[in-house]
């Protein structure tokens, strides 16, 4: 009985990472279509916001652009 659930649960983490890997293939071929190019891998110093990288550019792809925004208020708030 025990290995039967480990199975199931096993299974069932299986499914769920592969529901988020195809959103966020979703999400980067959207951000693709918008703009015509993949998002950076990383941000130079001579960016909006530099230190930051191809996963905050593609939250608002993601239905995060709340988390987007917060992210670089906080930045702007810091570093301004």
């Amino acid at each position: 009985l025990l290995s039967a659930v480990q199975a199931a649960r096993q299974t069932a983490a299986r499914i769920e990472c592969q529901s988020r890997l195809r959103q966020l293939a979703l999400a980067l071929h959207a951000y693709h279509d918008a703009r015509g190019c993949f998002p950076e891998g990383h941000r130079s110093f001579a960016s909006a916001m530099p230190l930051s990288g191809w996963t905050l550019s593609v939250l608002p792809y993601l239905e995060q652009s709340a988390l987007a925004a917060q992210a670089e208020a906080d930045y702007r708030a810091q570093y301004f």
